[in-house]
């Protein structure tokens, strides 16, 4: 793939109004002189240089580059942002943008837009910001030029190391990945589900708590239960923050990698999205999205794609089809673009529709006993 093509492929999945600068609020416009706060360019203002690296620092944290890349860069700063700027396109009236630092106060600043969640930035007091890397989703260089230029692509690459080496300032603490990755959010969540097996909630009492009443023969038809319930996690929507994925885990491989609930992160809190059955099952479908597979019958089944929107329980419909035996015993095939209303689907469509299945990503679940943190916090 080349890094043209690598530098715009979050716009397929991602939007940002313009290229530039984001503001707290989520108004998106193209940085400025007069927009944003002080612009360091090493070999103009450097914040700080020790001849290895250059500091740039705001209210909040700073970041490093090595000289080598401090010289291709200009570094727009605001009290929570940062914008690395390839200086050489900046200059030739290009938007030059590589990436942003940003320390966001709420998620819902920055969810729906191309952004990744990397950190939170902590104070004594309680105060978390949600330390954020983002990017344009326009060619910030003269797209005359079959290829990124190599600068850009030097500063472009440099984006998870700058983040990962980020520090806090004036009293905040800097803590990498926090509040990204699913061991450490979904605990609480799963302590539920070890709760339901110790005390054998049936169908109904797991519906009541948002489960998926598919649980219910685990719990009462398999031999040790917290072995044959599972949980994977993954960052469907790509916004940094893992997804928690629970199902079964069958003896003889039936419905492998089926999901019946789904939770996700809501301002920095785990919230349940979605339940199935086996005869309404999802599953992670390649890698960002979510497939809805469904049975109405011996003889009408479907499939619905979808995806689930950043700091929200939202999934939102893409596209599926269905296949009606019931209608002519050879089956035949309907398109939809919002699960409502169908259309009849041309012969391409249904070649699609019927290789569709192939790209569910089929979960290796951890099974629940192996979670001593779930487990001990049941019995509490």
């Amino acid at each position: 793939m080349s890094r043209k093509v690598l530098g715009i492929l979050l716009a397929c999945a991602l939007v940002l109004a313009g290229c530039g600068k984001t503001n707290p609020t989520g108004d998106s416009s193209q940085p400025s002189e007069s927009q944003s706060g002080e612009s360091q360019s090493h070999g103009a203002q450097p914040e700080d240089a020790t001849g290895d690296v250059v500091e740039y620092s705001n209210d909040l944290f700073k970041i490093t580059l090595p000289t080598e890349l401090a010289d291709l860069a200009e570094v727009e700063t605001d009290s929570d942002k940062m914008y690395i700027y390839y200086k050489e396109a900046k200059d030739a009236g290009f938007s030059g943008l590589a990436f942003i630092v940003w320390a966001a106060g709420s998620p819902s600043d920055y969810a729906g837009g191309p952004y990744e969640k990397v950190g939170e930035l902590s104070s004594e007091n309680g105060d978390i910001y949600n330390v954020v890397k983002g990017y344009a989703t326009e060619v910030q260089w003269d797209y005359n030029e079959p290829e990124m230029p190599e600068g850009f692509a030097k500063l472009y690459d440099a984006a998870d190391s700058v983040v990962e080496s980020l520090e806090g300032i004036n009293g905040y603490t800097y803590t990498y990945e926090a509040g990204t990755k699913g061991e450490d959010l979904y605990n609480t969540v799963l302590s539920e589900y070890v709760k339901a097996v110790n005390e054998k909630w049936d169908a109904t009492k797991l519906e009541e708590k948002n489960m998926s009443p598919e649980f219910a023969y685990a719990i009462h038809e398999m031999d040790n239960p917290l072995e044959h319930i599972g949980y994977a996690y993954k960052d469907i929507n790509i916004d940094g923050v893992d997804e928690l994925f629970v199902g079964i885990i069958y003896d003889d491989d039936e419905l492998p990698g089926a999901i019946y609930d789904i939770y996700t992160i809501v301002d920095n809190k785990p919230a349940f999205v979605v339940s199935g059955t086996a005869r309404n099952r999802y599953y992670n479908f390649d890698n960002h999205f979510i497939s809805n597979v469904w049975s109405g019958g011996a003889g009408l089944y479907g499939i619905g794609i979808y995806n689930l929107e950043s700091n929200s329980t939202e999934m939102i419909y893409q596209y599926g089809y269905k296949c009606d035996y019931y209608e002519n015993e050879d089956g035949v095939w309907y398109k939809t673009y919002d699960g409502e209303e169908y259309e009849a689907a041309t012969d391409e469509e249904i070649e699609a529709a019927e290789n569709l299945e192939e790209k569910n990503v089929m979960f290796d679940y951890t099974p629940l006993a192996d979670n001593e943190d779930a487990i001990e916090a049941a019995n509490l």
